[in-house]
């Protein structure tokens, strides 16, 4: 009942003021602030002029319509600050210049024409499939579940498209060679969310597709958590949080022994973010990446 509302006052900050406050200096934006997206850019005009700041965004019109704008106004809006926008959906990530009532995305990443040129080409690049193999891995994956009477699907279909992405375009990896020196190492920390990485080492060659339906079974190689044993796999992992020392140790062993073959980049998702000194390294959360 509108009569018997309260009107509540709040204090605000644009982004502008607040990092200047905070003295940050932010490198990636996820505004997510139903409708009110360009409003909030605007607020943050001068960090966005000086960081050149990735930024993710929902946008749809009748969120926006109440703020008085369309969601084209934001891609305008950000262009005229250097920034191009790619729609992110199920059919994968395409470059958009305009929204109309035939876009079917409603999410949204801003790229920087002069930061972020060799990302730009990346996702110009990304293959039509990518998108397609997250698909497969999350049917493998509840299959997988389904047939051992196991857990842990939601962990296992929240890293899907993420390491779809990993082994299909950003890793260097080998999979008629898994211990090639040279390779890239992924390590996944929360090693209940395995039946993920086991079927996306099947998409890639490293094991045999039909393996998978061994999954959980006395005798497999494909334990329920995930195992060291299997080709593709780094290290065994299940307790909660020791794939991150691990994976920061190797790194620095990488670093300090290069004979034994110093990897381009190491990964090891875990479920905060942040970012570890060295060459190429860095955590993943399982929902936000940094390279």
């Amino acid at each position: 009942n509108s009569d018997k509302a309260k009107k509540v006052v709040c204090l605000t900050q644009t982004i502008d003021q607040w990092c200047s406050n905070n003295d940050v200096c932010p490198d990636f934006i996820k505004c997510d602030v139903e409708g009110a997206e360009l409003l909030v850019c605007r607020g943050g005009t001068e960090v966005l002029t000086a960081n050149q700041p990735l930024i993710f965004a929902e946008l749809l019109r009748k969120w926006s319509k109440p703020f008085g704008y369309h969601p084209n106004d934001m891609l305008s809006f950000l262009s005229r600050l250097g920034y191009v926008c790619f729609a992110v959906g199920e059919s994968g990530v395409r470059y958009i210049d305009l929204i109309t009532d035939e876009t079917l995305e409603t999410n949204y990443a801003f790229v920087h024409r002069e930061s972020h040129s060799e990302l730009i080409s990346k996702l110009d690049s990304f293959p039509d499939g990518y998108s397609g193999t997250g698909k497969k891995i999350r049917v493998q994956a509840l299959h997988m579940v389904y047939q051992a009477k196991a857990s842990h699907i939601g962990s296992a279909l929240s890293i899907c498209d993420i390491v779809a992405v990993l082994y299909g375009q950003i890793m260097l990896l080998d999979a008629k060679n898994p211990e090639w020196s040279d390779r890239d190492r992924f390590i996944l920390s929360k090693g209940h969310a395995c039946v993920a990485v086991y079927a996306v080492l099947a998409e890639t060659g490293f094991i045999p597709l039909e393996a998978l339906s061994t999954y959980g079974q006395d005798h497999s190689f494909l334990m329920n958590h995930i195992s060291h044993k299997v080709d593709g796999v780094e290290f065994s992992t299940g307790s909660l949080g020791h794939g991150l020392p691990f994976a920061v140790g190797k790194a620095l062993a990488a670093k300090d022994f290069p004979q034994h073959g110093e990897p381009s980049l190491y990964l090891a998702m875990v479920n905060l973010v942040k970012v570890v000194t060295g060459r190429r390294c860095c955590l993943l959360h399982t929902t936000v990446w940094i390279i």
